[in-house]
């Protein structure tokens, strides 16, 4: 991930966007725009999934990798708490 990191942070820099993409683009690549804008927006997880809906409403990360990204930045949510806050954005709470 540390790659990834600097290889946003430098297009970013150059003014350019950044495409992040999957298969059905509705679970991996958003996990991952979502831990893009956490680690260069500082914010929160479920901010992020805001940010992402409101420009992509059908995108709906697999609860276990948003688990993974919990682990990943230690902040001890689990799987409930989760699906919780995910089904809270895409209610609009």
């Amino acid at each position: 991930m540390f790659s990834v990191r600097l290889l946003v942070r430098a297009n970013k820099s150059q003014g350019k966007v950044v495409l992040v993409a999957c298969g059905a683009g509705i679970s991996r690549s958003v996990t991952f725009a979502m831990a893009v804008l956490m680690e260069e927006e500082d914010l929160t997880f479920t901010e992020a999934y805001r940010e992402i809906l409101a420009v992509h409403p059908d995108a709906m990360p697999n609860p276990f990798l948003v688990e993974s990204l919990s682990s990943y930045y230690h902040l001890g949510y689990d799987l409930i708490t989760i699906v919780d806050q995910l089904d809270a954005v895409q209610r609009g709470e």
